[in-house]
């Protein structure tokens, strides 16, 4: 009876000395992670979303959260084929054991779309172990920029001075007591607002699509008047 004793000890020993230190010190990120593709999906005039091939040798699943770094900034940028406005806390996605898988991310706002011509690496964090792995340094690609970079005001961001979400890259000045506000990705304006952009052109014929709205351009300047309206898109004519 002492002698099964001493063997079942024994052999919880041995269970115990190849199972502690798996779980102490778990298998280390061995992952590799490579930029295949940049684009510019909401016409922002540089990259806001990008493709990324990330593989996964561990025998365990990669649940990654992808940091993006130019210009010496770092964001987390969200696993998601559309632009965003705002970064989800959970967004996740498995890379399966020994394998590998196309990642697309996009910016977390508009305020942090690549520029043409930036720096640009990828950090993979493992949510499961924290580890992490670098990817090389690539330089974003040049881009001619379209004639009108958000064109139908759909990027925005949240501005502390309006107290409201405001469209990306336009310039806009308000008379007083105005209010900005979206519905439906339509941009309302209660009062009246002007949105400025200016153009590398100096000749287009443009017009606005909205109700109580007007274009005007001059001197390679794109200006939109709203009052007490909404405004859908800014459109180059032929």
């Amino acid at each position: 009876m002492r002698l099964t004793a001493v063997y079942l000890f024994m052999a919880i020993v041995i269970v115990l000395l190849f199972t502690v230190p798996t779980l102490m010190f778990p298998e280390s990120l061995n992952a590799k992670v490579s930029v295949v593709a940049f684009y510019d999906v909401g016409n922002t005039g540089g990259w806001d979303i990008i493709t990324l091939n990330v593989t996964n040798p561990s025998s365990r699943p990669l649940y990654p959260i992808i940091i993006v770094y130019f210009n010496g900034i770092g964001k987390r940028w969200v696993i998601s084929s559309n632009v965003t406005f705002m970064a989800p806390f959970v967004n996740v996605i498995a890379v399966r054991p020994h394998s590998w898988a196309l990642i697309n991310v996009s910016a977390p706002s508009p305020l942090y779309v690549i520029p043409p011509g930036a720096l640009v690496y990828v950090q993979v964090y493992n949510m499961s172990t924290f580890d992490s792995v670098t990817s090389s340094v690539y330089r974003a690609p040049q881009e001619a920029r379209p004639i009108i970079v958000n064109p139908c005001f759909t990027l925005r961001y949240y501005s502390d001075l309006y107290g409201s979400l405001v469209p990306w890259y336009w310039a806009i000045a308000i008379t007083p007591g105005t209010r900005l506000f979206y519905l439906n990705n339509t941009l309302y304006v209660n009062g009246t607002a002007y949105f400025y952009q200016e153009t590398f052109i100096n000749d287009i014929n443009v017009s606005v699509v909205g109700v109580n709205s007007k274009v005007f351009f001059h001197n390679g300047i794109i200006t939109v008047m709203v009052k007490n309206g909404y405004v859908k898109c800014v459109e180059v004519e032929p």
